[in-house]
């Protein structure tokens, strides 16, 4: 089940769960300047820069990545 790691609180409050990939970053700032691996998020619902190889990437992927699961989940 792609949602299993997704977590929503009764506010709304929504919280991404799998760090089995993740990476610490000392600064919110390092985003975009470092060279990250594009293996992060299933492959069936990886944002589009990552499939095309992009290593400087910002949390944007993590947000395509819940709206898809989230367009999934309607039907």
């Amino acid at each position: 089940m792609p949602g299993a790691n997704i977590l929503v609180d009764n506010d709304g409050n929504v919280m991404i769960a799998d760090f089995g990939l993740a990476r610490i970053l000392n600064d919110a700032r390092q985003f975009g300047r470092e060279n990250l691996t594009d293996n992060v998020v299933t492959l069936w619902y990886r944002a589009p820069e990552l499939l095309l190889g992009e290593r400087k990437y910002t949390q944007a992927v993590d947000m395509w990545a819940l709206g898809y699961i989230a367009l999934v989940a309607q039907g």
